[in-house]
Formats: structure tokens, sequence, C-alpha cells
């Protein structure tokens, strides 16, 4: 059972997300899944922000080992399914799930300190 074409899959190992985001960037609209964890997600997602892409879609399969994001956005708090019916019932769910937004932000610490005071 053949559930992608190996066009459609990007090892993220060999160059990272930006290589299929750029593929898709023209589109009106794409859904991706990205399979991993937080971090993975948080990768593509800044990626993504690099190349200005706003009109990307992004599931998850919850990989990683925390899944926060995952499990907050109610993907689940992993996928332990070794079944190929499974994964295709996932990623039918995945093209049929509703858009939630969000935001995304970069903070800046800076930490003033000098010899002698007491903060």
């Amino acid at each position: 059972m053949l559930l992608l074409s190996p066009t459609q899959v990007f090892d993220l190992n060999h160059g990272g997300p930006a290589a299929g985001l750029r593929l898709l960037q023209d589109r009106p609209s794409f859904r991706a899944l990205g399979c991993g964890g937080d971090g993975t997600i948080g990768w593509v997602l800044h990626e993504a922000d690099k190349l200005n892409i706003r009109n990307c879609q992004l599931g998850i399969l919850p990989l990683g080992t925390g899944n926060d994001l995952a499990r907050v956005f109610g993907w689940g708090a992993a996928y332990g399914s070794r079944d190929l019916r499974s994964l295709s019932n996932y990623i039918d769910h995945v093209e049929k799930a509703k858009v939630s937004l969000l935001d995304r932000c970069v903070f800046a610490f800076f930490y003033f300190w000098e010899r002698g005071m007491e903060t």
C-alpha cells in the first residue's frame, strides 16, 4: 500500500524542511505533515518564517518525546501504530482537519548587570 509518492516526502536529515517548503510556497495554500516532536515542528515553522510562507497548514504526526504542541492542538501525545491502515486514516484526518491559527513571535532578553549592584 503506497500512502504517499516519494516526491511528497522530504527527509529533514537531508537539507532540512526548506527544500519541501520552497517547492510548495507558490501555491495559494497547502497542507504539510510534520513528523516529529516539538523541535521538528518548530524547525519547520522557523524555516517557513524565513521563507515568508504564510499559506502553509501544518499537521503534526507526534513522534517526539514531549509532543506538547501536538497534544495542545489535538493530534495526540504520541503516535505508536505500525499499521499502514492506521497511518492512512491519520493522513485522511490531516486532509480534513479544521485549521487553527498559531501566533509565533520572537523574544529577546537583555540582562543588565553591573559589578557591585544587587538586583
